[in-house]
């Protein structure tokens, strides 16, 4: 705030400074000099042609410094705001795109979850009505899950609707809603955790290890449906289709959550769809790298193509121990999308969603 205040003064300095340059009479180099003869008027002359194009350099960079001053204000205050956590009070980005019998609406913000409580709800002010509480006060509710990741992108929403009345819906508040359910990553260790334990062999605490959450943030989640007859099948994705190049109508990468595991890996989950004149393609994916311990990938794919009455979604699971990879897969770790082309499935299942 200090420095802020030092640049406004600077910049009103400045401006002041430069409004008196403006506004106060000039006179001509060449009449000031007092010279009428030949060569102290050529003299004169030159030096005018010289100090001119000078002073409105000099004017010109006073006119960058204010709006690069004003800029860094601007931007200032945009960090403010974060810290504080009122940029959870900005709108939300909504985009829609309607084609044959479907509507595809985006929502989108331009923050993530605050990690703290910004408008007292919690202290002895008293409780507060839903529409005054932040973000954080009302994800937190929501959500029976007593932690969550470094990164939660909770205005990040896609909504996919039949006319009829079908649709399929994501967001951040489901996905962590399901951490924890049936996953067994959530009882791994990371990778000095056994050096550690051996270290301290002789401690009666170690029988008394407390999990309180998921740490790795494993969701389940594929989507909310609604209107939809689940349906088992064996039929399998269209890929070579897919792999056809095709006019793309609509496109969305949609984050949901992120975190980096205290510095031990990975866990975050997006998703990404794409619209062409054939049909959809929508994936749901979680990326999970503990270092040096394991890999986790679940890729929830929608495949729908127009005219038909269904759609197909396949739930595919691939999981493998670092000890387990090969040289090539270790230098893609850090690469999800290159790791699941190169990482075989442990199990598949394959739905037909009718509507």
């Amino acid at each position: 705030m200090i420095m802020i205040i030092i640049i406004m003064l600077t910049l009103i300095s400045r401006v002041k400074l430069f409004w008196k340059k403006q506004t106060e009479p000039k006179k001509s180099v060449f009449l000031r000099s007092g010279c009428t003869n030949w060569p102290a008027g050529s003299l004169s002359f030159l030096y005018a042609c010289v100090y001119t194009p000078m002073y409105s350099i000099h004017v010109h960079s006073n006119l960058l410094l204010l709006c690069l001053g004003c800029l860094f204000l601007l931007f200032s205050f945009r960090i403010f705001c974060v810290w504080l956590g009122m940029d959870n009070n900005l709108p939300q980005e909504v985009e829609e795109f309607k084609f044959e019998d479907w509507t595809f609406t985006f929502t989108s913000g331009q923050s993530i979850l605050s990690s703290a409580c910004t408008c007292g709800s919690g202290t002895a002010d008293g409780d507060r009505g839903d529409q005054q509480r932040c973000a954080y006060c009302r994800f937190s509710t929501a959500l029976k899950y007593p932690n969550r990741p470094d990164m939660v992108f909770h205005k990040n929403s896609l909504r996919v609707m039949h006319r009829g009345g079908a649709s399929v819906h994501f967001d951040a508040l489901a996905a962590l809603d399901q951490v924890g359910e049936d996953a067994p990553e959530s009882s791994c260790h990371v990778a000095a955790s056994d050096v550690w334990r051996q270290a301290r062999a002789m401690s009666a605490y170690l029988s008394n290890v407390l999990r309180t959450h998921d740490w790795t943030y494993s969701s389940m989640f594929v989507g909310d449906l609604v209107g939809f007859q689940v349906i088992a099948t064996e039929e399998p994705l269209d890929l070579d289709r897919l792999r056809q190049p095709e006019p793309i109508l609509f496109y969305a990468h949609i984050p949901l959550y992120e975190d980096e595991l205290a510095d031990h890996g990975c866990s975050k989950m997006e998703l990404k769809i794409r619209c062409m004149p054939s049909g959809f393609l929508i994936l749901l994916s979680h990326y999970l790298r503990v270092d040096g311990v394991l890999i986790r990938l679940l890729e929830t794919r929608y495949r729908h193509l127009y005219g038909r009455t269904y759609v197909l979604r396949e739930r595919t699971l691939k999981r493998s121990n670092f000890d387990q990879l090969t040289s090539s897969q270790l230098r893609m770790v850090m690469n999800p999308e290159q790791l699941s082309a190169n990482l075989p499935p442990i199990s598949v299942i394959s739905e037909r969603l009718q509507f």
